[in-house]
Order: C-alpha cells, then sequence, then structure tokens
C-alpha cells in the first residue's frame, strides 16, 4: 500500500493567527502564528492563499514583524477576512 500523510491534526481557529502588515501590496494579512515564529521559513503562505493551487508566497522581509494594533489605519485584506467570517460562523477554512 501507499504512504500516507498527515497534513494537519486540528481544526484551524482564527487564534492561529495574527496581522501583519505586507509591503508589497500595501495591505495586512493573517499569518500563522507558527510560521511567523520559525525564522528558518523564509516565504510564508497569509491565510487567504492557503491551500490554493499556486499561492503567492510572501518574503518574510516584506512582512512587517510589528503587531498590528487595533485602531490602526490598516484593514485586514477582504479574503483573509472571508475565511476569518467562516471559522468564527463555525465552517472549517
Amino acid at each position: 500500500m501507499g504512504k500516507h500523510v498527515l497534513i494537519e491534526t486540528r481544526v484551524t481557529t482564527d487564534a492561529d493567527y495574527t496581522a501583519r502588515y505586507y509591503k508589497a501590496h500595501g495591505a495586512a494579512h493573517l499569518y500563522r502564528k507558527r510560521d511567523l515564529a520559525d525564522s528558518s521559513i523564509g516565504l510564508l503562505s497569509p491565510w487567504c492563499l492557503v491551500g490554493k493551487l499556486a499561492p503567492e508566497l510572501h518574503k518574510r522581509g516584506d512582512i512587517d514583524p510589528a503587531p498590528i494594533t487595533p485602531g490602526s489605519s490598516f484593514l485586514v485584506c477582504r479574503h483573509c477576512r472571508a475565511e476569518l467570517a467562516l471559522v468564527r460562523t463555525g465552517r472549517i477554512s
């Protein structure tokens, strides 16, 4: 029989992601906290592109390391917000 690979063993929640400003787009995206914490990962995928066929990966150097604070003028991209809304309504992203 062939090999089976388990990719994710738990449900993703909005607590797994945090907003960061992506300089190349001039917008904020939601990135996985564990990916941001792992400096060996040079290219990150924002939540709006996770699972897409050919996602545009974001260079770590183009992502502002500082968290976006409540009340800032930056809005999270509409596609990341849509994924967040799905999770908050109980539908798995």
